[in-house]
């Protein structure tokens, strides 16, 4: 998978992101205004090459709350793509496929939020938090991202936004995995745990 071309365009995706991001393109603001467009990555269609089915979007409308959703508005630091990624992008997955195309690609991310759900208690404008995605990898490659709030936490203190980013599917997996199969007196090996 990692030296394949479809993951070399996945994180060329990710590099391509940050640069725009860091050139102005995903701009903090105070007041989160969802009648102006976002930027973004669409997919057009899947089971086809990288190349010819990405691309960028300046005029993709914003995301906006419905009353009472339990959802939040978060402003894109960083995302993370994963194997699943990968697998929708293929169409690997057909109970992950898009509902239509073009689609956001990415699921797992870290984000500023700017627009909270009335009611909610949590999180508030502001806050920098990392997003599990919902039932699939989609939306998180834009500008501005809705999520659930109970999807989401807050990032650790003493991580970057991509690091954070990466932490949500990996770091679930990894819990589920070691509450499910390792027991007391195990052993176990780490890989890349020296950092």
């Amino acid at each position: 998978l990692f030296a394949s071309p479809l993951f070399l365009a996945c994180s060329g995706i990710l590099v391509l992101w940050r640069v725009l991001s860091s050139r102005g393109f995903c701009p903090a603001s105070t007041m989160y205004d969802a009648s102006k467009p976002m930027s973004c990555i669409t997919i057009k269609k899947q089971r086809a090459d990288i190349e010819q089915v990405i691309s960028m979007s300046r005029s993709h409308p914003r995301p906006r709350l419905e009353p009472d959703d339990g959802r939040m508005i978060v402003r894109t630091l960083a995302v993370s793509l994963a194997p699943g990624d990968v697998r929708v992008l293929r169409g690997h997955l057909f109970f992950q496929d898009p509902p239509s195309f073009p689609y956001i690609p990415g699921g797992d991310m870290c984000g500023e939020v700017v627009e909270v759900h009335a009611g909610e208690e949590r999180f508030k404008v502001g806050d920098v938090v990392m997003v599990l995605f919902e039932e699939a990898p989609r939306n998180a490659l834009a500008e501005f991202v809705k999520v659930k709030c109970n999807l989401a936490t807050f990032k650790p203190a003493n991580t970057t936004p991509i690091q954070a980013a990466a932490l949500p599917s990996s770091a679930m997996a990894a819990l589920t995995a070691a509450e499910r199969y390792v027991r007391p007196g195990d052993r176990v090996l780490v890989l890349a745990g020296s950092g």
